[in-house]
């Protein structure tokens, strides 16, 4: 055989070889990369399998000041059928008689009240918050007296991402978070 058609074979068997990595390594990057975003949706750490655990999401605003304002809370857990679930409640308070009620239980009024199940880009939706609480986090800078608390915390205290601060990037993020989940939220 001649030199250079021996070369030419192998320079074809070394691209093949090249074509066949690249293309096993793209599908694992692939599949990586789907199962990254949502592999925080476990149904067994969530509660599926009898475990209590859930994912608290929670927003305290400070309409009224250093007094607060209203909160709202998101409870994210599996069932028995493997799917997730979210129960949203929003509370309301009246800035105008807080020296009457603040501390009682009628400081915050039930507003609304719903639970969602949740489809993948809903939980995409989801995790992209935690990853922007996390990076917020990161940045706080603590706001006095009367800033906003945004909270991501895991029942089993295996994650816990508290922010307080007055950037309206979290309140914003929160919002957008709302508004992908189809949950309206009167902006106070």
């Amino acid at each position: 055989m001649k030199p250079l058609k021996l070369l030419q074979l192998v320079l074809l068997g070394l691209t093949f070889t090249l074509i066949i990595a690249c293309n096993s390594n793209a599908e694992v990057n692939n599949n990586s990369n789907q199962n990254s975003e949502n592999m925080f949706f476990s149904a067994i750490e969530l509660g599926a399998s009898s475990s209590e655990t859930n994912l608290l999401i929670n927003a305290r605003f400070s309409e009224c000041g250093e007094w607060g304002g209203h909160e709202e809370k998101m409870v994210i857990y599996a069932n028995p059928d493997k799917d997730f679930y979210l129960d949203y409640i929003r509370y309301k308070v009246n800035c105008d008689s807080i020296g009457h009620y603040y501390g009682t239980p009628d400081f915050q009024k039930l507003d609304y009240e719903t639970t969602l199940k949740l489809g993948d880009d809903q939980k995409k939706s989801v995790s992209e918050y935690i990853r922007k609480m996390s990076i917020s986090k990161t940045e706080e800078r603590h706001p006095g007296h009367a800033g906003n608390r945004f909270s991501v915390v895991k029942s089993d205290s295996t994650l816990v991402l508290d922010v307080y601060d007055s950037k309206e990037y979290d309140e914003n993020s929160y919002y957008q978070l709302l508004t992908e989940l189809n949950l309206n939220s009167d902006k106070n």
